[in-house]
């Protein structure tokens, strides 16, 4: 459940929820129920799907951007704004994943370090706050889900703040 984590650590800061653990687990699974109806299953979203998830489930605004550069990206979170991005999860070389890690994976981007690190709060291991991954890894597993996940677009999703 990495793309509905991902969106509701962001919502949690901009829309001030301040959920406890248990709270945001029965969130994760409201929304699991909602894109159901929606989209027939929950198993993966894109981009545009998840867009459709942080407007219309959640009331926040997000613009996707197509093909963006690190200084696109760095511009975005300078003006304090979040970004999702979508991975391909076993490209990342994350040490704390299993099996390598997952197909798809989907991550908050807070930030960004002087040396072109990215910031995010990977959900997909316990020591993923704060994990900076290099731009060069994360250039080389940026894409939108697909199969096979090397046909994906590389897009992100700005969101905005209320």
């Amino acid at each position: 459940a990495c793309e509905e984590a991902s969106i509701l650590l962001v919502a949690n800061v901009y829309q001030s929820k301040n959920w406890t653990r248990a709270q945001f687990n029965d969130e994760i699974l409201k929304m699991v129920e909602w894109q159901k109806k929606r989209f027939g299953d929950y198993w993966h979203t894109t981009m545009e799907q998840t867009k459709e998830i942080l407007e219309d489930y959640l009331g926040l605004k997000a613009v996707i951007h197509d093909n963006p550069s690190l200084e696109d990206m760095k511009r975005i979170l300078t003006k304090g704004h979040f970004i999702i991005m979508p991975l391909d999860g076993k490209t990342l070389q994350n040490p704390y994943f299993k099996n390598g890690g997952p197909v798809y994976h989907v991550v908050p981007v807070k930030g960004y370090t002087k040396t072109n690190g990215i910031i995010t709060h990977d959900v997909g291991t316990r020591r993923g706050e704060d994990y900076v991954y290099s731009w060069s890894i994360i250039d080389r597993s940026f894409h939108d889900y697909a199969e096979p996940m090397t046909e994906g677009g590389r897009r992100i999703l700005e969101v905005l703040p209320e």
